[in-house]
């Protein structure tokens, strides 16, 4: 029986780079440091774009692997993952931007009176610091880093972390995602979901995902109305990364 979002829905969950913000210059920057560091050669952007979402050291194996042309040894791979908090905190929030419809769809959101949390896996430090430079961090009552609990997405802890800091029941919270790893840690905590069709989908089309998708962030307050297939947790169609 399909039912009104907005009844299920106590508090919404937000991915942060690729849902949010676009990061991509910005790890760009910290990356190529790193690699240039290194006498590595650089990447370019729509690389880059492909490796985000399952942290800072997988984004360093991925980026070394890519221009080695395969698996970096364990030595190199840790004196590049330990260069680029350096690198990251020298360029986070320099080119980064919020996509168009955040900034009104989380006032939007706000004036519903649902509290909201941001829960990505990139640091927490470097994500209240982005958060801020984006002038939006005031509109989180709780945010999440890949650091604030012993797992990542897409396992379900740092989504059960922010429900509980939140104060709901997983099952009415809401994941605001841009990849299969969002939809998963969704899934794994039984929390909704939804994606964005924007982002960084790690080569998947959000079609596949098995959940609604906004073009816009400021849509989603019309969506919370529409009917909800209650089979919207079903296990995951695709392979998770």
């Amino acid at each position: 029986m399909d039912r009104p979002l907005a009844a299920a829905v106590d508090g919404i969950l937000f991915d942060l780079d690729g849902t949010l913000a676009d990061t991509v210059p910005d790890l760009l920057q910290a990356t190529n440091d790193v690699l240039a560091g290194l006498g590595l050669a650089p990447l370019d952007a729509p690389r880059i774009r492909g490796m985000i979402g399952t942290g800072e050291r997988d984004l360093m194996r991925q980026a070394l692997a890519a221009v080695l042309r395969g698996p970096p040894a364990e030595p190199l791979l840790e004196q590049a993952y330990r260069a680029f908090d350096d690198a990251y905190a020298q360029a986070n929030g320099r080119h980064s931007r919020l996509y168009d419809g955040v900034e009104s769809g989380l006032r939007r959101l706000h004036d519903l009176d649902l509290p909201l949390a941001v829960v990505t896996n990139k640091p927490h430090a470097f994500s209240v610091a982005l958060l801020r430079s984006l002038g939006v961090a005031d509109r989180f009552a709780v945010i999440v880093g890949g650091d604030s609990t012993p797992l990542r997405k897409p396992q379900a802890l740092p989504l059960l972390h922010a429900c509980a800091q939140l104060g709901i029941a997983p099952m009415t919270a809401l994941m605001v995602g841009d990849s299969p790893i969002d939809v998963a840690a969704a899934r794994a905590a039984n929390c909704r979901a939804v994606c964005v069709t924007y982002g960084y989908t790690r080569g998947r089309d959000p079609r596949e995902f098995g959940v609604p998708l906004l073009s816009r962030i400021d849509a989603l307050p019309a969506l919370l109305q529409t009917a909800w297939p209650s089979d919207a947790i079903a296990a995951p169609r695709f392979p998770v990364p």
